[in-house]
């Protein structure tokens, strides 16, 4: 059973090929993250990407994990909530 105007399941059909050790971020907080600590990779981090907040980690000298730290934070605020799931918190 599928819901007609949002195409998301709906009974036992929502929970089909979940894994259920799924944790779910908060959107508003990695865009944050992004915005203030981008320049750390605090938001990669916390999206459970370590390698990739460990880049940002390691060339913070340079001032370019700043500026994508920004821009992911403003994309990230300008995702839709399933776009948000899709390409941050399941890749």
């Amino acid at each position: 059973m599928v819901c007609p105007e949002c195409g998301a399941g709906l009974a036992l059909d929502a929970l089909a090929g979940i894994d259920p050790a799924l944790t779910l971020r908060s959107q508003r907080a990695a865009s944050r993250f992004g915005l203030w600590l981008g320049t750390f990779g605090i938001h990669r981090f916390y999206l459970g990407q370590p390698v990739r907040g460990s880049l940002y980690l390691a060339f913070c000298w340079t001032l370019v994990p700043t500026v994508l730290g920004i821009v992911d934070g403003i994309r990230m605020a300008n995702m839709s909530r399933q776009q948000f799931y899709r390409r941050c918190c399941l890749a």
